[in-house]
Protein backbone atom coordinates (compact mmCIF):
# COMPACT_ATOMS: atom_id res chain seq x y z
CA UNK A 1 0.00 0.00 0.00
CA UNK A 2 1.60 3.04 -1.24
CA UNK A 3 1.06 5.30 2.35
CA UNK A 4 2.70 8.46 0.88
CA UNK A 5 0.08 8.72 -1.69
CA UNK A 6 -2.67 8.62 1.03
CA UNK A 7 -0.82 11.20 2.82
CA UNK A 8 -0.99 13.58 0.26
CA UNK A 9 -3.64 13.02 -2.10
CA UNK A 10 -6.92 11.44 0.11
CA UNK A 11 -9.42 13.12 2.68
CA UNK A 12 -10.77 11.81 6.04
CA UNK A 13 -13.56 9.17 5.09
CA UNK A 14 -15.46 6.10 6.19
CA UNK A 15 -12.02 4.30 6.14
CA UNK A 16 -9.54 6.68 6.63
CA UNK A 17 -8.93 9.12 9.69
CA UNK A 18 -5.62 11.59 10.07
CA UNK A 19 -4.58 12.45 13.53
CA UNK A 20 -2.07 14.64 14.54
CA UNK A 21 -0.52 13.27 17.46
CA UNK A 22 -0.27 9.71 18.77
CA UNK A 23 -3.25 8.41 21.54
CA UNK A 24 -1.52 9.00 24.57
CA UNK A 25 -3.13 7.97 28.36
CA UNK A 26 -5.38 11.33 27.96
CA UNK A 27 -6.30 10.41 24.72
CA UNK A 28 -7.00 6.17 25.00
CA UNK A 29 -10.41 7.17 25.54
CA UNK A 30 -10.52 8.45 21.83
CA UNK A 31 -8.99 5.42 20.85
CA UNK A 32 -11.15 3.33 21.74
CA UNK A 33 -13.97 5.05 20.40
CA UNK A 34 -12.56 5.73 17.01
CA UNK A 35 -11.30 2.23 16.60
CA UNK A 36 -14.77 0.75 17.50
CA UNK A 37 -16.20 3.21 15.12
CA UNK A 38 -14.23 2.57 12.47
CA UNK A 39 -14.49 -1.40 12.95
CA UNK A 40 -18.53 -0.86 12.87
CA UNK A 41 -18.43 1.24 9.59
CA UNK A 42 -20.85 -0.34 7.18
CA UNK A 43 -17.41 -0.87 4.24
CA UNK A 44 -15.39 -4.11 4.05
CA UNK A 45 -11.57 -4.41 4.05
CA UNK A 46 -9.17 -2.81 6.43
CA UNK A 47 -9.17 0.80 7.76
CA UNK A 48 -6.45 2.98 8.04
CA UNK A 49 -6.15 6.07 11.30
CA UNK A 50 -3.00 7.59 10.14
CA UNK A 51 -0.66 9.65 13.03
CA UNK A 52 1.34 12.53 12.50
CA UNK A 53 -0.56 14.26 10.08
CA UNK A 54 -2.71 17.25 10.67
CA UNK A 55 -5.67 17.39 7.93
CA UNK A 56 -7.52 20.72 7.38
CA UNK A 57 -11.24 21.46 6.68
CA UNK A 58 -9.87 22.82 3.56
CA UNK A 59 -8.39 19.52 2.47
CA UNK A 60 -4.70 20.94 3.33
CA UNK A 61 -2.42 18.89 5.74
CA UNK A 62 0.66 19.56 7.72
CA UNK A 63 3.19 16.71 7.54
CA UNK A 64 3.99 16.78 12.07
CA UNK A 65 5.87 13.75 12.58
CA UNK A 66 6.62 11.84 15.25
CA UNK A 67 9.84 11.69 17.17
CA UNK A 68 11.25 8.03 16.72
CA UNK A 69 11.72 7.53 20.74
CA UNK A 70 8.06 8.92 21.20
CA UNK A 71 6.98 6.45 18.76
CA UNK A 72 4.46 3.94 21.31
CA UNK A 73 4.70 0.41 21.47
CA UNK A 74 1.07 -1.45 19.50
CA UNK A 75 1.40 -4.02 22.42
CA UNK A 76 0.08 -0.76 24.59
CA UNK A 77 -2.86 -0.14 22.10
CA UNK A 78 -3.55 -3.99 21.66
CA UNK A 79 -3.77 -4.55 25.24
CA UNK A 80 -6.10 -1.32 25.77
CA UNK A 81 -8.92 -2.92 23.00
CA UNK A 82 -8.12 -6.01 24.22
CA UNK A 83 -9.41 -5.26 27.76
CA UNK A 84 -12.15 -2.70 27.00
CA UNK A 85 -13.99 -3.97 23.59
CA UNK A 86 -16.16 -6.78 22.53
CA UNK A 87 -15.11 -9.06 20.35
CA UNK A 88 -11.62 -8.05 19.93
CA UNK A 89 -10.67 -5.69 17.16
CA UNK A 90 -6.87 -6.49 15.59
CA UNK A 91 -5.40 -3.60 15.08
CA UNK A 92 -1.24 -3.31 14.13
CA UNK A 93 0.60 0.23 14.55
CA UNK A 94 3.30 0.26 12.24
CA UNK A 95 6.08 3.54 11.92
CA UNK A 96 6.18 4.67 8.54
CA UNK A 97 9.10 7.41 6.91
CA UNK A 98 7.50 9.90 4.69
CA UNK A 99 8.79 10.35 1.23
CA UNK A 100 6.29 12.03 -0.24
CA UNK A 101 5.22 15.37 -2.30
CA UNK A 102 6.18 18.03 0.86
CA UNK A 103 10.15 17.09 0.10
CA UNK A 104 11.24 19.17 2.96
CA UNK A 105 9.05 16.79 5.44
CA UNK A 106 10.52 14.06 3.82
CA UNK A 107 11.90 11.02 6.21
CA UNK A 108 9.37 12.20 8.67
CA UNK A 109 7.98 9.59 10.91
CA UNK A 110 4.30 8.68 10.55
CA UNK A 111 2.17 6.28 12.65
CA UNK A 112 0.15 3.96 10.80
CA UNK A 113 -2.85 1.76 12.74
CA UNK A 114 -4.10 -0.28 10.43
CA UNK A 115 -7.73 -1.84 11.63
CA UNK A 116 -8.44 -5.55 10.41
CA UNK A 117 -11.06 -6.74 8.64
CA UNK A 118 -13.54 -6.71 10.70
CA UNK A 119 -15.96 -9.53 10.15
CA UNK A 120 -17.92 -9.83 13.69
CA UNK A 121 -19.97 -6.58 13.94
CA UNK A 122 -21.20 -4.97 16.29
CA UNK A 123 -18.02 -4.12 18.21
CA UNK A 124 -19.28 -2.54 21.87
CA UNK A 125 -17.66 -1.48 25.10
CA UNK A 126 -17.42 -4.41 27.63
CA UNK A 127 -17.14 -2.63 30.75
CA UNK A 128 -16.87 1.22 31.79
CA UNK A 129 -13.76 3.50 30.32
CA UNK A 130 -13.79 7.10 31.72
CA UNK A 131 -16.73 8.44 29.72
CA UNK A 132 -17.80 5.70 27.91
CA UNK A 133 -19.79 2.83 29.36
CA UNK A 134 -20.88 -0.58 29.01
CA UNK A 135 -22.87 -1.32 25.83
CA UNK A 136 -21.55 1.78 24.40
CA UNK A 137 -21.69 1.00 20.38
CA UNK A 138 -20.19 3.85 17.80
CA UNK A 139 -20.19 3.97 14.06
CA UNK A 140 -18.30 5.80 11.64
CA UNK A 141 -20.20 7.12 8.80
CA UNK A 142 -18.18 9.23 6.30
CA UNK A 143 -16.22 11.20 8.71
CA UNK A 144 -18.69 11.50 11.32
CA UNK A 145 -19.04 9.16 14.40
CA UNK A 146 -22.18 8.40 15.97
CA UNK A 147 -23.79 6.51 18.55
CA UNK A 148 -25.51 2.79 16.70
CA UNK A 149 -28.91 2.96 16.48
CA UNK A 150 -31.31 -0.34 16.28
CA UNK A 151 -30.97 0.09 12.25
CA UNK A 152 -27.50 -0.03 12.03
CA UNK A 153 -27.78 -3.07 14.03
CA UNK A 154 -30.50 -4.61 12.06
CA UNK A 155 -28.44 -3.88 8.88
CA UNK A 156 -25.11 -6.19 10.67
CA UNK A 157 -26.86 -8.90 11.23
CA UNK A 158 -29.28 -8.85 8.06
CA UNK A 159 -25.52 -8.48 5.82
CA UNK A 160 -24.06 -11.38 8.40
CA UNK A 161 -27.32 -14.25 7.59
CA UNK A 162 -27.00 -13.10 3.54
CA UNK A 163 -23.14 -13.69 2.85
CA UNK A 164 -22.72 -15.59 -0.08
CA UNK A 165 -21.25 -18.05 2.29
CA UNK A 166 -21.97 -21.17 -0.28
CA UNK A 167 -20.10 -20.14 -2.58
CA UNK A 168 -17.16 -18.37 -0.34
CA UNK A 169 -16.59 -21.60 2.07
CA UNK A 170 -14.13 -24.47 0.74
CA UNK A 171 -14.10 -27.87 2.04
CA UNK A 172 -12.08 -30.94 0.80
CA UNK A 173 -10.24 -33.85 2.00
CA UNK A 174 -7.28 -33.01 3.95
CA UNK A 175 -4.02 -32.36 1.70
CA UNK A 176 -5.80 -32.40 -1.39
CA UNK A 177 -6.44 -28.42 -2.30
CA UNK A 178 -9.91 -28.60 -1.01
CA UNK A 179 -10.74 -32.02 -3.36
CA UNK A 180 -13.83 -33.67 -2.98
CA UNK A 181 -12.74 -36.51 -4.29
CA UNK A 182 -9.99 -39.10 -3.39
CA UNK A 183 -9.21 -42.41 -4.64
CA UNK A 184 -7.97 -45.01 -2.00
CA UNK A 185 -7.37 -48.59 -2.51
CA UNK A 186 -8.89 -51.63 -0.89
CA UNK A 187 -7.20 -53.23 2.12
CA UNK A 188 -6.00 -56.99 2.76
CA UNK A 189 -6.12 -58.50 6.39
CA UNK A 190 -3.08 -59.95 5.65
CA UNK A 191 -1.73 -61.94 8.62
CA UNK A 192 -3.15 -60.56 12.60
CA UNK A 193 -1.34 -61.56 15.49
CA UNK A 194 -3.89 -63.83 16.05
CA UNK A 195 -3.02 -66.12 13.03
CA UNK A 196 0.73 -65.68 14.00
CA UNK A 197 -0.11 -66.84 17.62
CA UNK A 198 -2.19 -69.64 16.24
CA UNK A 199 0.48 -70.68 14.62
CA UNK A 200 3.14 -70.81 17.07
CA UNK A 201 1.02 -72.39 19.55
CA UNK A 202 0.36 -75.29 16.46
CA UNK A 203 4.04 -75.48 16.32
CA UNK A 204 4.81 -75.65 19.85
CA UNK A 205 1.81 -78.20 20.18
CA UNK A 206 3.23 -80.46 17.63
CA UNK A 207 6.44 -80.30 19.42
CA UNK A 208 5.37 -81.42 22.17
CA UNK A 209 3.25 -84.46 21.01
CA UNK A 210 6.24 -85.88 19.01
CA UNK A 211 8.35 -85.09 22.15
CA UNK A 212 8.97 -87.75 24.72
CA UNK A 213 10.24 -85.44 27.65
CA UNK A 214 7.43 -85.80 30.14
CA UNK A 215 8.93 -82.64 32.31
CA UNK A 216 8.53 -80.53 28.51
CA UNK A 217 4.81 -81.86 27.85
CA UNK A 218 3.76 -80.76 31.53
CA UNK A 219 4.74 -77.16 31.16
CA UNK A 220 7.91 -77.62 34.40
CA UNK A 221 10.71 -77.62 31.21
CA UNK A 222 14.33 -76.06 31.86
CA UNK A 223 13.52 -73.00 34.44
CA UNK A 224 16.47 -70.99 32.80
CA UNK A 225 14.37 -71.45 29.32
CA UNK A 226 11.16 -70.45 31.05
CA UNK A 227 12.92 -67.26 32.44
CA UNK A 228 15.21 -66.55 29.24
CA UNK A 229 13.91 -63.21 27.64
CA UNK A 230 11.44 -62.37 30.39
CA UNK A 231 11.38 -60.17 33.81
CA UNK A 232 9.90 -61.63 36.51
CA UNK A 233 7.26 -61.15 37.96
CA UNK A 234 5.79 -58.63 35.08
CA UNK A 235 5.74 -61.14 32.02
CA UNK A 236 3.32 -64.01 31.24
CA UNK A 237 4.78 -67.51 31.02
CA UNK A 238 5.95 -68.45 27.24
CA UNK A 239 3.95 -70.93 25.43
CA UNK A 240 7.09 -73.15 25.07
CA UNK A 241 6.69 -74.32 28.77
CA UNK A 242 2.98 -74.61 29.02
CA UNK A 243 1.39 -77.78 28.72
CA UNK A 244 -0.60 -79.20 26.21
CA UNK A 245 -3.69 -78.63 28.02
CA UNK A 246 -2.78 -75.07 28.11
CA UNK A 247 -1.61 -74.74 24.78
CA UNK A 248 -4.54 -76.12 23.09
CA UNK A 249 -7.04 -73.94 25.00
CA UNK A 250 -4.57 -71.40 24.28
CA UNK A 251 -5.85 -72.43 20.77
CA UNK A 252 -8.98 -72.20 21.17
CA UNK A 253 -9.35 -68.50 22.61
CA UNK A 254 -6.61 -67.38 20.46
CA UNK A 255 -9.00 -64.88 18.73
CA UNK A 256 -10.47 -63.37 21.65
CA UNK A 257 -7.02 -63.29 23.70
CA UNK A 258 -5.38 -61.23 20.75
CA UNK A 259 -8.77 -59.70 19.89
CA UNK A 260 -7.40 -56.23 20.60
CA UNK A 261 -3.78 -56.74 19.15
CA UNK A 262 -6.11 -57.57 16.21
CA UNK A 263 -7.92 -54.42 16.43
CA UNK A 264 -5.00 -52.23 17.29
CA UNK A 265 -3.09 -53.62 14.34
CA UNK A 266 -6.03 -53.01 11.67
CA UNK A 267 -6.34 -49.50 13.19
CA UNK A 268 -2.52 -48.78 12.70
CA UNK A 269 -3.16 -49.76 9.01
CA UNK A 270 -6.28 -48.15 8.07
CA UNK A 271 -6.72 -44.94 6.58
CA UNK A 272 -7.00 -41.34 8.14
CA UNK A 273 -9.57 -39.11 6.72
CA UNK A 274 -9.72 -35.60 8.05
CA UNK A 275 -11.15 -32.44 5.95
CA UNK A 276 -10.02 -28.73 5.63
CA UNK A 277 -11.59 -25.57 5.46
CA UNK A 278 -11.14 -21.94 4.39
CA UNK A 279 -13.88 -19.27 4.44
CA UNK A 280 -13.05 -16.84 1.58
CA UNK A 281 -16.06 -14.20 2.73
CA UNK A 282 -15.44 -11.16 4.62
CA UNK A 283 -17.39 -12.28 7.62
CA UNK A 284 -16.65 -15.23 10.14
CA UNK A 285 -18.89 -18.17 10.27
CA UNK A 286 -20.25 -18.16 14.25
CA UNK A 287 -20.82 -21.25 16.32
CA UNK A 288 -19.66 -23.80 13.63
CA UNK A 289 -20.47 -27.37 13.48
CA UNK A 290 -19.62 -29.68 10.89
CA UNK A 291 -21.55 -33.09 10.67
CA UNK A 292 -20.18 -36.13 8.32
CA UNK A 293 -22.85 -38.65 7.06
CA UNK A 294 -21.03 -42.06 6.30
CA UNK A 295 -23.00 -44.87 4.50
CA UNK A 296 -23.01 -47.87 6.78
CA UNK A 297 -22.21 -50.24 3.76
CA UNK A 298 -21.01 -53.47 4.09
CA UNK A 299 -16.94 -53.50 3.53
CA UNK A 300 -16.27 -50.03 5.26
CA UNK A 301 -15.83 -50.05 8.65
CA UNK A 302 -15.09 -46.39 10.43
CA UNK A 303 -13.36 -47.14 14.06
CA UNK A 304 -15.67 -46.08 16.72
CA UNK A 305 -12.40 -44.80 19.25
CA UNK A 306 -8.92 -44.53 19.65
CA UNK A 307 -6.67 -47.67 19.55
CA UNK A 308 -3.67 -47.11 21.69
CA UNK A 309 -1.15 -50.28 21.07
CA UNK A 310 -2.11 -53.21 23.72
CA UNK A 311 -0.15 -54.13 26.34
CA UNK A 312 -0.90 -55.85 29.28
CA UNK A 313 1.67 -55.70 31.84
CA UNK A 314 1.50 -54.68 34.75
CA UNK A 315 4.21 -51.91 35.05
CA UNK A 316 1.71 -50.40 31.60
CA UNK A 317 -1.27 -50.54 33.25
CA UNK A 318 0.23 -48.65 36.51
CA UNK A 319 1.90 -46.08 34.08
CA UNK A 320 -1.61 -45.54 32.06
CA UNK A 321 -2.97 -44.44 35.53
CA UNK A 322 -1.24 -41.52 34.65
CA UNK A 323 -1.25 -40.82 31.32
CA UNK A 324 -3.25 -39.69 28.53
CA UNK A 325 -2.97 -39.94 25.09
CA UNK A 326 -3.81 -37.43 23.39
CA UNK A 327 -5.14 -39.09 20.28
CA UNK A 328 -7.98 -41.05 22.21
CA UNK A 329 -8.86 -37.39 24.22
CA UNK A 330 -9.21 -36.41 20.33
CA UNK A 331 -10.66 -38.74 18.96
CA UNK A 332 -14.24 -37.66 16.88
CA UNK A 333 -17.24 -38.93 18.12
CA UNK A 334 -19.25 -41.89 15.87
CA UNK A 335 -22.42 -41.96 16.06
CA UNK A 336 -24.89 -44.71 14.52
CA UNK A 337 -28.44 -43.49 13.89
CA UNK A 338 -31.38 -45.70 14.70
CA UNK A 339 -31.77 -47.65 11.36
CA UNK A 340 -28.19 -47.96 11.36
CA UNK A 341 -27.89 -47.18 7.52
CA UNK A 342 -25.48 -44.32 8.45
CA UNK A 343 -22.56 -42.80 10.43
CA UNK A 344 -22.39 -39.38 11.96
CA UNK A 345 -19.43 -37.73 13.16
CA UNK A 346 -20.14 -34.60 14.30
CA UNK A 347 -17.33 -31.85 15.09
CA UNK A 348 -17.69 -28.57 16.76
CA UNK A 349 -15.41 -26.15 14.75
CA UNK A 350 -16.24 -23.06 16.82
CA UNK A 351 -16.05 -19.62 14.68
CA UNK A 352 -14.39 -20.10 11.54
CA UNK A 353 -12.12 -17.04 10.90
CA UNK A 354 -11.79 -15.38 7.27
CA UNK A 355 -9.19 -16.30 5.01
CA UNK A 356 -7.37 -18.55 7.75
CA UNK A 357 -7.41 -22.40 6.76
CA UNK A 358 -7.79 -25.17 9.57
CA UNK A 359 -8.25 -28.67 9.86
CA UNK A 360 -12.14 -30.14 10.64
CA UNK A 361 -11.40 -32.66 13.22
CA UNK A 362 -8.75 -32.61 15.54
CA UNK A 363 -8.18 -36.04 15.41
CA UNK A 364 -8.73 -37.75 11.85
CA UNK A 365 -11.36 -40.45 11.73
CA UNK A 366 -9.55 -43.92 11.25
CA UNK A 367 -11.67 -46.04 8.29
CA UNK A 368 -11.24 -49.88 6.71
CA UNK A 369 -11.96 -49.87 3.00
CA UNK A 370 -12.21 -54.03 2.45
CA UNK A 371 -11.74 -55.69 -1.08
CA UNK A 372 -15.77 -56.38 -1.34
CA UNK A 373 -15.69 -51.87 -1.90
CA UNK A 374 -13.33 -52.63 -5.10
CA UNK A 375 -14.11 -50.65 -8.20
CA UNK A 376 -17.33 -48.62 -6.41
CA UNK A 377 -17.36 -45.19 -5.24
CA UNK A 378 -18.63 -44.03 -1.74
CA UNK A 379 -20.40 -40.63 -1.50
CA UNK A 380 -19.89 -38.88 2.11
CA UNK A 381 -22.17 -35.98 2.78
CA UNK A 382 -20.89 -33.12 5.03
CA UNK A 383 -23.37 -30.00 6.89
CA UNK A 384 -21.94 -27.18 8.10
CA UNK A 385 -24.23 -25.20 10.67
CA UNK A 386 -23.37 -21.84 12.03
CA UNK A 387 -25.25 -19.28 14.11
CA UNK A 388 -25.05 -16.52 11.21
CA UNK A 389 -25.97 -18.93 8.34
CA UNK A 390 -29.25 -18.35 6.97
CA UNK A 391 -28.81 -21.93 6.11
CA UNK A 392 -26.40 -24.57 6.38
CA UNK A 393 -23.76 -25.46 3.84
CA UNK A 394 -24.33 -28.84 2.00
CA UNK A 395 -21.20 -30.74 0.51
CA UNK A 396 -21.01 -34.03 -1.05
CA UNK A 397 -17.73 -35.39 -0.93
CA UNK A 398 -16.40 -39.26 -2.67
CA UNK A 399 -13.76 -42.00 -1.85
CA UNK A 400 -13.30 -43.84 -4.90
CA UNK A 401 -12.19 -47.44 -4.54
CA UNK A 402 -9.28 -48.59 -6.45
Amino acid sequence: MEYDDIIDYENESTRLDFKAIQYDGKKHEALLKDVMSMANADVEGEKLIVVGINHKANGERDIVGIEKEEFIDPSNYQQLIRKNIEPYIEISYEPHKYNGENEEDNGKLIGIIKIKKSGNKPYMMKKKYGGLNQGDCFVRKGTQQDPMTRNDIDKIFKNKTSNNFEDNVKIGFMDTDYSKKIKLSALEKEELPSDRAAKKIKRILEEKRNSNDILDNSGFGDFNKMMEGHSYPFSSVPYKVRSIEELEKNLENVKETYRDNDIYELFSRSYNINFEIINEDSAYIEDGIFKLIIPNEEGLYIFHKFYEKPNNSIQSQITNLYYQNDGIENYPKINFIEDESKIIVEEDVGEIKHHRSSTIYKEAIRVWINSTLSEKTIELKGILYGKNLAEPIKKSFFIEVK
